[in-house]
């Protein structure tokens, strides 16, 4: 039986269980998921950082002696034709939750003997559970069972690979369906993606160095967009350039030396209770998870507007341009969009999810999921729904010189910070060349008070 490291969300050689599972020789691949690929745009920029960090994983894997052959198909597509040019398979790869790779994984099961190996979280879902059996649905005393366990789990010595290189053609890219040689580029699968901000590139030993000195304001100052008080780092973790092992590490280590590294510890922990709650409950990657009805509405100018940046909101279209044109937001601004378009607008949290799905270079479908749904308070340990941002009071607290808003909003450099926090002035005067807000937030916690109802 031929042993497969199939490389997904774990693009490293450094504490890759995956790749340091099999003995003996082993064929290390990637496949360019036609599957997946079929629903991006030409120019998703996540295409061009894949490429560029698959090359990096290539030339890794050199370096220790090891290869990767790389393939444009759908993988039940790719494993049976190397199970007729090798024969028997065995398949090592990391493990992976959303509704689309378990459906995957089980098409891919039915022709390999399939190995999932835990990597992309700290915390194995099934091993959190409540002393009842049962899952947490609230994140704080979910915080509180797993905090003695973390230091431990990031604490277990990574393993070196053992296996070495099964003799294969590794050069260029195998197109399944035609059997063509292709060069591994975009151009090469009809892309020509945006670029990506260089700063994903880092390594996150260089990140965590340079944010040395931030991790004490961390806790107060994360929610400012213009101030660097986030590092950007789940990027990282999302494609698996970083394991989440050493990054824990690394932060017990900056702890011990002193440093306050828990509030952004905390943040870490909220991305493991995302994924346990999409574990236990996959249902809740397109059903409200909570047992509420809300009365949606179907407004799909309002929708245009809230993703084209035109809602006459100032710090609402400032995140939704910073969005559109970067493939990435500040994590309060989400929080802002996410309420203003489910509980402002009315309208349903699963369009801004997917639209989120499309354009973030960090999307993580339980982590994406959980805060679109916790902004709707329809998710686990949710806002409550009576609770909803008021975009201009938060602009006007984190935002204070609105030097965000008008660097994403240009038509509104030219007014004072004051008047782009004053909802009434807006309304009243409005700006040349930027609409007017196209809800106003008077009355906005009767209205979706109005159309939410839970189920006792």
């Amino acid at each position: 039986m031929k042993q497969i490291v199939w490389f997904r969300r774990d693009l490293r050689t450094d504490d890759n269980p995956a790749l340091s599972a099999p003995a003996g020789e082993m064929l290390p691949i990637f496949i360019l998921d036609t599957e997946i690929l079929k629903h991006l745009a030409p120019d998703d920029r996540r295409v061009g950082y894949i490429i560029e960090r698959v090359i990096r994983l290539k030339a890794q894997l050199r370096e220790i002696g090891l290869d990767l052959a790389v393939f444009y198909g759908a993988p039940e597509a790719v494993f049976e034709h190397l199970g007729n040019e090798l024969g028997s398979l065995r398949v090592y790869a990391s493990g992976d939750g959303d509704a689309y790779a378990k459906a995957r994984d089980a098409r891919v099961a039915e022709r390999v003997d399939f190995c999932p190996v835990h990597d992309g979280f700290l915390l194995r879902p099934e091993h959190t559970l409540k002393p009842d059996g049962t899952p947490y649905r609230v994140f704080t005393p979910y915080y509180r069972s797993v905090l003695p366990a973390l230091e431990g789990l990031a604490h277990v010595a990574p393993v070196s690979p053992r296996a070495t290189l099964l003799p294969f053609d590794y050069e260029g890219m195998r197109h399944i369906k035609t059997g063509e040689r292709l060069p591994f580029d975009a151009a090469s699968i009809g892309f020509a993606p945006a670029p990506c901000d260089p700063a994903l590139h880092r390594l996150p030993t260089e990140v965590f160095e340079a944010f040395r000195s931030r991790f004490a304001g961390y806790e107060t100052f994360r929610d400012y967009p213009e101030m660097a008080h986030t590092t950007r780092i789940a990027t990282a973790l999302r494609f698996g350039t970083e394991s989440i092992r050493s990054l824990f590490r690394r932060l017990f280590e900056l702890k011990r030396e002193g440093i306050e590294t828990a509030p952004f510890m905390r943040q870490l922990v909220w991305r493991e209770f995302y994924h346990m709650i999409l574990h236990h409950f996959p249902g809740s990657e397109t059903d409200n998870f909570l047992p509420v009805t809300v009365a949606w509405e179907a407004n799909e100018e309002a929708f245009v507007a809230w993703c084209t940046g035109q809602t006459g909101v100032p710090l609402v279209d400032a995140a939704m341009r910073c969005l559109n044109q970067t493939g990435g937001m500040h994590n309060r601004l989400r929080m802002v969009a996410a309420s203003f378009l489910s509980k402002n607008l009315l309208q349903d949290w699963r369009l801004g999810e997917r639209y989120f799905a499309a354009l973030l270079m960090d999307y993580e479908a339980s982590s994406n999921v959980g805060s679109w749904q916790w902004a709707a308070s329809t998710g686990a340990d949710a806002v409550p729904y009576f609770r909803i941002f008021n975009p201009w009071i938060q602009a006007k607290k984190f935002d204070k010189d609105a030097a965000f808003i008008k660097r994403w909003v240009p038509e509104l450099a030219g007014l004072p910070a004051a008047r782009l926090h004053d909802e009434g002035w807006m309304a009243q005067n409005g700006v040349s060349g930027y609409p007017r807000a196209i809800v106003s937030t008077k009355g906005a916690k009767e209205r979706f008070s109005a159309r939410y109802h839970y189920a006792k």
